[in-house]
């Protein structure tokens, strides 16, 4: 552990001296070189910045429509004295050719690619050197909390290794670039080239790897306090995985989840906060289908360890070996099922589609909560093309600004369930929602289908009569 000074400032109040983790640390960090062909796309602008584009257009623009050219495109980290390093994928994607360059050394390094994983945006380089380089070791991200500070080390603008301070801003932050993000937020400036660099606790250690900023438009793709990095306990897991095999394999369980709201988890009779992974989605075949994991399901711990969102979920079953067999506990009806699930390797993702399409309403229409629902009868299914094995309800108009526009619900989509009973006509959709509200509830949980895919809509109810 390195030893910290402090440092005074004018009104007298102690601060923490970074100076001696910034002298040991920094030697281990690296410049990231990388030879590719020039492309004459454009890239969209957004809020969330790539920082490799935005300093591929900083720094090259058009000027080299057809050729290979050198280009600074960020940083990584040394952590194994054999010439084992660490970056991020965006950095080294569709590079021909990757060069490292030591701190305040001209000597270029060739760097190998040992293994690159897109859902974390990390990658591990290798360099061939006699010499035993310095290196930097991991810390425990699960450990850090909000408000502990953090220093960021990376090639900011090409300048160099440049230091820079903060604190944790939040953690297990969701951004919704991958289902794997689970991403430390720091107000620690990060700038276009520190993708790759190592944010260090005060002990020295790495706890997350620089990736990406939060910059909106106009502002030019630089720091207004908002960085993520992805935590070291990520990192570590899919470090390992590329070293040994050259690709990360994760486990399969084969469900689609969402967010638990209020409306759901009381239209469900969930009691409490509510929290755990919502299984929309139940593939067939799957592990979870083989372990009788139903759709209504709430998931809430996973191999014995607490499931606090669906965003967690993911990771946690992606870091199980495939193979093994698991506890998996799931809220149905109220109750606690404990579930053993033996994990499979995926076998593929499913695409999505939006269909916005509406037909006119007719006299076997029902309204409800602004929407017009109707039977299943042959036009419908074939306006809509609905597979004959398909059960509910459909949606056929949605009015705007209603309760159920305002749910996202949409004509075409097939309501199967209201609070976990199935619906078979529109009239006894009607009858089961004015039960509900004689009981007194005020929320519906609604199972619907679209596109072949299952979810839930949270619908809360008070003040509709």
């Amino acid at each position: 552990m390195f030893q910290k000074g402090t440092s005074q400032t004018a009104g007298g109040v102690c601060l923490p001296s970074f100076s001696e983790i910034a002298e040991k640390a920094t030697p281990a960090v690296v410049n990231i070189f990388t030879t590719q062909k020039a492309s004459n796309k454009r890239r969209p602008m957004n809020g969330l910045d790539d920082p490799r584009d935005i300093l591929r257009d900083w720094l090259e623009g058009d000027r080299f429509p057809d050729k290979k050219r050198p280009m600074s495109l960020g940083s990584g980290f040394i952590f194994d004295p054999e010439g084992y390093i660490v970056t991020n994928f965006h950095v080294i994607d569709g590079a021909e050719e990757v060069n490292i360059t030591l701190n305040n050394s001209a000597k270029v390094y060739k760097a190998k690619i040992v293994g690159k994983d897109p859902k974390t945006d990390i990658a591990v380089l290798k360099i061939d050197t006699k010499e035993r380089l310095p290196y930097i070791i991991f810390g425990d991200s699960d450990k850090a909390k909000v408000g502990d500070w953090v220093i960021a080390i990376g090639n900011a603008f090409g300048l160099g290794e440049t230091v820079t301070t903060g604190i944790i801003s939040a953690k297990a932050r969701y951004i919704d670039i991958n289902a794997f993000d689970d991403l430390i937020q720091t107000d620690a400036a990060i700038n276009m080239g520190n993708s790759g660099g190592p944010m260090l606790n005060m002990a020295g250690e790495v706890i997350g790897v620089n990736s990406a900023i939060l910059s909106p438009p106009g502002s030019g793709g630089g720091n207004v306090g908002i960085g993520f990095a992805v935590p070291s306990a990520v990192v570590q897991s899919v470090v390992k995985q590329l070293r040994e095999k050259g690709e990360v394999v994760r486990g399969w369980l084969g469900v689609m989840v969402q967010t638990m709201t209020p409306n759901i988890a009381e239209g469900l009779g969930m009691q409490g906060e509510p929290k755990g992974a919502l299984v929309s989605s139940v593939v067939k075949g799957s592990p979870a289908q083989k372990a009788g994991i139903h759709v209504g399901d709430v998931i809430v711990k996973f191999n014995n360890r607490d499931v606090p969102s669906m965003h967690k979920l993911p990771r946690m079953v992606g870091e199980v070996d495939i193979g093994a067999k698991v506890p998996v506990e799931v809220l149905r009806d109220g109750k606690a099922k404990i579930l053993n699930v033996t994990i499979e390797k995926p076998v593929g993702d499913q695409a999505s589609n939006d269909d916005d399409s509406e037909v006119t309403e007719s006299l076997s229409e029902k309204t409800l909560l602004g929407m017009g629902v109707q039977d299943m009868n042959k036009e419908l299914r074939k306006f809509y093309d609905i597979d004959e094995s398909a059960t509910g309800v459909i949606v056929v108009h949605v009015e705007r600004a209603s309760v159920a526009a305002l749910a996202g619900i949409k004509p075409g989509d097939i309501i199967i369930q209201i609070n976990g009973k199935s619906v078979t006509s529109a009239n006894e959709l009607i009858s089961l929602f004015n039960n509900m509200k004689k009981s007194g509830k005020n929320s519906a949980a609604l199972l619907l289908a679209r596109d072949g895919k299952t979810f839930f809509v949270g619908i809360e109810t008070s003040g509709i009569k």
